[in-house]
């Protein structure tokens, strides 16, 4: 029974590490993003329609476009929402990447 006990917490403390690591590495490369990346506003075009194919529900996406050292580049952010959070036409605050304009995230 002991053993069977170290085995969980070992296995526990393992996940744990590597929820720390990853938490770590997401956290420094988001603050690189916000250091060193170029801020603009982005232009809902067009608000996808998602079904979900557990339950069947609808959500939204936003299609968003920026322009990006002279070209327009389009993003979709993890946002989904029913109703839709922005509107078509609608200006939002995005940050990206310098030299990767496709690494972009809304700014909340």
């Amino acid at each position: 029974m002991k053993n069977m006990e170290q085995i969980i917490y070992g296995s526990l403390l393992v996940l744990g590490l590597g929820f720390l690591i990853f938490s770590v590495h997401f956290y420094l490369n988001t603050k690189k993003l916000l250091n060193d990346g170029v801020r603009t506003s982005a232009e809902v075009v067009e608000n996808n329609l998602v079904r979900d194919t557990k339950d069947g529900g609808v959500m939204y996406e936003p299609v968003m476009r920026y322009n990006a050292n002279g070209k327009m580049q389009t993003m979709i952010p993890n946002i989904r929402s029913n109703p839709p959070t922005y509107k078509i036409g609608e200006k939002v605050a995005i940050i990206y990447e310098r030299n990767n304009v496709s690494n972009s995230r809304v700014i909340s």
